[in-house]
């Protein structure tokens, strides 16, 4: 055997590193820097899963809208409205029912399906307010959800709790201001951090009131600003008379029944309006006659419109979108034994409503303590045919110049609005669809730069300031029309 050495390939060998370096590495502020880096990362993962997400809920979800409670009174009319819409809308959106029968939306879906057979198999959904779990499953599904199951006093928190957690919009058609007034409390923060619109009170009588007031104190001229709002409501029989649905009085006497609450509340959160300019609008209690603009026996309105209507100005003020003004919300009735008979029923409601035994007595026999304005049934197909509603606004204002001057001058402008609309099932169903179609194509899906809300827990003419709500109205079958003197 022979060895023989071979020649070794040359081998680069660093030149050795300075003993600074070993130092720095071995340091404190180097493992600072890994522990920083390592946070950069970290963050920078979490920002992709969260784009994720949110493009999840936007824009890939599998549906544009659930109509939960879709087997009641009401939704099963918005139900029928979605499918009109459906076909009307330029771009088409997809929707499903919600409830907790099974069987029942099927029916539904029928009924729906014999007035407009071209809208396909309408998906099925079944949640429960009472499980968590299968209302943030539906709320994973889709982009917005119109919730018509009431009390909103007992079943809509975990509806707006489970939209919030999901990152889906949401819209009521609740009457209840303490229930408005607790999820603004519970869940405004988190809505507006999110750009989610919870929209409450978006059906009949609030988006008329809201939305109405806005627009009449739009009609004055434009160097005046409105500085005073009064609204009446009137509700128009025909022969076969008019009666509402049992859960609407069931809402109205939960909801009457919470004031104490709402008081409570009102002192907690302490929410205050700017200060309006010119002379304080005297609010008229009790029964009047009048006669600048109705012409009709006139009383305070007992529904959430003040209500409704205040916390608009109160959020578009501090935005700096509007200059506030004073509001009054009457409704009339043509003769004044109307009037008596309406206040002799509303006291004996009130009553009630202040004891459990009272509230017992009033939702087991609604028809007897409402002579016949409430029933279990509803109104009748020829009742909703003869009904229609109607709103009249009379803003007034002072010049531009003079706002914040400190003058006490009587409004020098007056501006008439007339809306009128169907029956008050019918008319519902409309706000809600459109206020939720104005918020899909207006506000989530073209981010309309014009919007002054970007998201929170909101009324309706804070979270539709900007859209074109009115002329959607008006398309739908709402007249809505200025009227001279």
């Amino acid at each position: 055997l022979q060895f023989e050495a071979l020649p070794c390939p040359s081998i680069f060998v660093p030149p050795p590193l300075p003993p600074f370096i070993f130092s720095f590495l071995a340091s404190f502020h180097f493992c600072l820097l890994l522990l920083f880096i390592f946070f950069l990362l970290v963050s920078f993962l979490l920002r992709r899963a969260d784009m994720a997400e949110g493009g999840d809920s936007e824009n890939s979800r599998e549906l544009d809208v659930v109509l939960f409670g879709a087997t009641g009174f009401t939704g099963k009319e918005v139900a029928a409205y979605l499918s009109i819409s459906r076909n009307r809308e330029p771009i088409k959106f997809s929707w499903a029912l919600a409830g907790r029968s099974k069987d029942r939306l099927k029916q539904v879906r029928e009924y729906v399906h014999k007035l407009h057979p071209d809208n396909g198999s309408t998906p099925i959904i079944v949640a429960d307010c009472k499980s968590e779990e299968q209302l943030r499953a539906m709320c994973r599904r889709t982009r917005f959800v119109l919730n018509c199951v009431g009390p909103y006093r007992f079943f809509g928190e975990a509806v707006v709790k489970a939209c919030v957690q999901e990152g889906t919009h949401y819209l009521d058609v609740t009457g209840e201001p303490e229930f408005i007034e607790r999820m603004q409390y519970k869940y405004g923060e988190e809505a507006e951090k999110k750009g989610l619109y919870i929209v409450m009170a978006a059906g009949f009588d609030s988006v008329p009131a809201d939305v109405g007031s806005m627009h009449a104190a739009s009609c004055l001229p434009k160097d005046v600003v409105c500085t005073q709002l009064e609204e009446f409501m009137t509700l128009s029989f025909g022969p076969s008379g008019y009666c509402g649905h049992f859960a609407t009085m069931e809402s109205a006497i939960h909801g009457i029944g919470a004031k104490h609450e709402l008081q409570s509340l009102r002192k907690k959160r302490a929410l205050k309006m700017k200060p309006v300019d010119g002379p304080r609008l005297v609010k008229r209690d009790g029964i009047f006659f009048d006669t600048e603009t109705v012409k009709r026996w006139c009383n305070i309105f007992p529904g959430a419109d003040a209500a409704v209507v205040r916390l608009s100005q109160i959020y578009l003020s501090k935005s700096g979108a509007h200059t506030p003004f004073q509001h009054a919300a009457y409704f009339s009735v043509p003769s004044l034994y109307s009037m008596l008979l309406f206040l002799f029923y509303g006291l004996i409601f009130t009553i009630l409503t202040k004891f459990k035994l009272g509230r017992a007595l009033l939702l087991t026999f609604p028809s007897l303590f409402s002579r016949g304005m409430f029933t279990h049934e509803g109104p009748s197909p020829e009742q909703r045919r003869e009904c229609k509603i109607e709103f009249l606004f009379r803003a007034k204002g002072i010049p531009r110049n003079e706002v914040g001057a400190g003058r006490l001058r009587k409004p020098t402008s007056t501006a008439l609005v007339r809306i009128t609309g169907p029956e008050v099932y019918t008319s519902t169903a409309i706000c809600l669809v459109e206020s939720m179609l104005a918020l899909l194509h207006e506000a989530v899906d073209t981010k309309t730069t014009r919007l002054v809300c970007k998201g929170g827990v909101v009324t309706p003419a804070v979270a539709l300031h900007g859209t074109h709500i009115v002329e959607r109205l008006k398309n739908a079958g709402l007249k809505i029309e200025k009227v001279e003197k």
